[in-house]
């Protein structure tokens, strides 16, 4: 059974839930929507989810549903370019990463009682209430779709699926409430729904400016030369994606692995008339740690120490090398967004201070 939700300024969007789908157990139901920028081939259905969150400093699972919708677009222009498509059929394009031809919705229900479950609240006071708390409905929303989208990727292996991510997250998105008139004890729902879309102008901005002339002038130099980017500098900004990404465990690892590969390729270009001594005092290092900490690489860092000792090297340690090897060796299998934050400008501080490199400055706001 297809129900439109709306409100009465609002019926004309193509918005639908599929009640089919839902579990109701006499629940109202907070709703969050949001558009993928590709398609799920998964059947449309609702899909169980548990998700961990904090609530009065305790650690409590909370049962949600996901349901799943797919939409499609651009349908004519497919076939134009499949003519030998069967009739009726729809066109895709496999591995669709701008959602040219179909994208999936979701949206995420969260179950709620009222104070009194045998003699619910009205729906305006209930809407009023939940709509105080709309951000942290939304936050939730927001992890369980990318833990939905992350264990779906992991057994599709469709590696192109990647997370809601972006500040556009807390700007475009539909706030809905399904409001049930049965009491939980009923064998069906009978319900009532308000629907808010949200869209803000908080990420939006006048035309941006070009990026600096300097930035362009060192893009027209390098599109003429056969240089290629310095590898250490693309993980860097896969760590910045990440970071914008959400996924703060691959921010980390992202970030240390440039710091190595940058470190690496300083020291072979300083030492590039002397690279069997390098190579022997690579060896004699045993890791990175101790080849960094040693007094032969001191000359390439311009003689300054980087050691147990010094305050550089403590909160490189600390807050990045230790943090990526807990998470490689399994000690821990989760990251903080400060954590993951200050790992990323560590790197970019631990990396001006080692070998002068420019700190990283973004041209766009994250």
């Amino acid at each position: 059974m297809m129900i439109q939700v709306g409100t009465k300024d609002f019926m004309n969007d193509n918005l639908f839930f599929d009640f089919s789908k839902l579990k109701p157990n006499g629940y109202h139901y907070v709703a969050v929507g949001f558009s993928l920028p590709y398609s799920l081939h998964l059947p449309i259905d609702s899909y169980d989810i548990d998700v961990e969150v904090n609530l009065e400093n305790q650690s409590v699972v909370l049962n949600l549903q996901i349901l799943i919708e797919n939409h499609w677009k651009n349908q004519k222009e497919g076939r134009q370019k499949f003519p030998f498509a069967e009739e009726n059929s729809l066109i895709e394009r496999k591995h669709d990463r701008q959602a040219t031809y179909r994208y999936t919705k979701v949206w995420v229900l969260t179950p709620i009682f009222s104070e009194d479950p045998s003699k619910p609240k009205d729906l305006n006071s209930i809407w009023e209430q939940v709509t105080r708390t709309r951000d942290w409905y939304r936050n939730l929303s927001i992890k369980s779709v990318n833990r939905f989208l992350e264990i779906y990727r992991y057994h599709s292996k469709e590696f192109h699926i990647k997370p809601l991510a972006g500040q556009e997250l807390w700007f475009d998105f539909y706030f809905a409430f399904l409001f049930n008139h049965n009491t939980p004890q009923a064998s069906n729902s009978n319900f009532t729904t308000k629907i808010m879309p949200i869209s803000y102008w908080g990420d939006i901005y006048p035309q941006l400016n070009n990026v600096p002339n300097i930035v362009i002038s060192n893009i027209q130099t390098q599109l003429k030369s056969p240089q290629e980017v310095p590898l250490a500098e693309s993980l860097l900004l896969n760590a910045y994606d990440y970071f914008d990404q959400g996924e703060y465990r691959l921010a980390v690892i992202e970030a240390e692995t440039a710091f190595e590969a940058a470190i690496h390729q300083h020291l072979r270009i300083y030492f590039y008339d002397n690279l069997d001594s390098f190579s022997e005092a690579e060896t004699n290092a045993k890791n990175f740690t101790n080849l960094i900490k040693s007094k032969f690489c001191r000359p390439a860092f311009g003689g300054k120490i980087f050691h147990d000792e010094t305050a550089e090297f403590k909160t490189w340690r600390s807050k990045v090398m230790d943090l990526r090897n807990n998470l490689v060796h399994a000690k821990i299998n989760t990251v903080t967004k400060k954590e993951a934050q200050d790992a990323i400008q560590t790197i970019d501080i631990t990396l001006n201070h080692l070998i002068a490199r420019p700190k990283t400055d973004l041209h766009q706001l994250l």
